[in-house]
């Protein structure tokens, strides 16, 4: 079997164990979901292969105590989920439209479901962007600690309610109250994971993704050349044809 296959088997068998698949994206960045699509197509996948659903992300027109209204949106987008997850009482796959898929790393992965059945948890982050690199290899490991990335994470029904509540609360408190109020989503579930140690994190190791770098809509003061229709459009497909590379690489092996 070509790694391509095994990458493609090992993600259907890990996207087979949920039922509920969401990519979080805005209507308007159209570009990222092509994207995402242009990636699995390289892997012979599609969306509809792994039954993901596309949920709409919110939009504001101030950001109420945020750092940015797109800041607020992401918050409230992933907010949105966690109640969706809790009232359907299922584990949900939750991913943002910049994830990045390792295709290396889904290759080496053995038996995604007996991963999961082995140990308890309670949210799982399949992709992260701190911490840095853990010693563990094709396994999923206990974590106390924060975390920076919420693009490729499982969480339980019972997580998902209880930290619905804890966003739901800090939208009511002023920005920086210590006990949180309206912040990052990566800040939001690093505060209630301190607070509530009986719900146990596990990190994929190595990551099974990672952010695709593309115009961000959570910068406060985007680069200039994202504020530039043309360049930033030339931007764009830049970004893709080198990743598109990088595929054709990874998958001549």
């Amino acid at each position: 079997m070509t790694r391509t296959n095994a990458a493609r088997q090992r993600m259907l068998d890990l996207f087979g164990c949920f039922e509920d698949k969401y990519v979080i994206g805005l209507l308007s960045r159209p570009d990222r979901r092509r994207r995402i699509e242009r990636d699995l197509d390289h892997l012979g996948l599609t969306v509809d292969d792994l039954g993901i659903r596309y949920f709409d992300g919110l939009v504001f027109d101030d950001a109420a105590g945020f750092p940015g209204i797109g800041v607020r949106g992401c918050f409230n987008s992933h907010r949105t989920l966690m109640r969706r997850c809790a009232d359907n009482g299922r584990p949900m796959l939750v991913m943002e439209d910049d994830v990045d898929f390792h295709a290396d790393a889904f290759a080496d992965l053995q038996d995604p479901r007996g991963m999961l059945d082995r140990q308890p948890w309670d949210i799982i982050y399949f992709g992260y962007l701190k911490p840095g690199p853990l010693a563990s290899a094709n396994a999923l490991e206990p974590y106390a600690g924060g975390t920076i990335g919420g693009h490729f994470y499982a969480v339980q029904p019972g997580f998902a309610g209880a930290i619905a509540d804890y966003m739901d609360a800090c939208l009511d408190r002023p920005p920086n109250d210590p006990v949180g109020g309206p912040m990052y989503r990566d800040a939001a579930f690093t505060l209630f994971r301190e607070r509530n140690p009986q719900f146990t994190t596990l990190l994929s190791a190595p990551p099974l993704a990672g952010q695709f770098s593309s115009r961000s809509d959570l910068a406060l003061r985007p680069r200039f050349y994202d504020k530039l229709p043309i360049v930033r459009d030339a931007v764009g497909l830049a970004r893709g044809l080198l990743l598109d590379m990088k595929r054709a690489g990874a998958g001549s092996r």
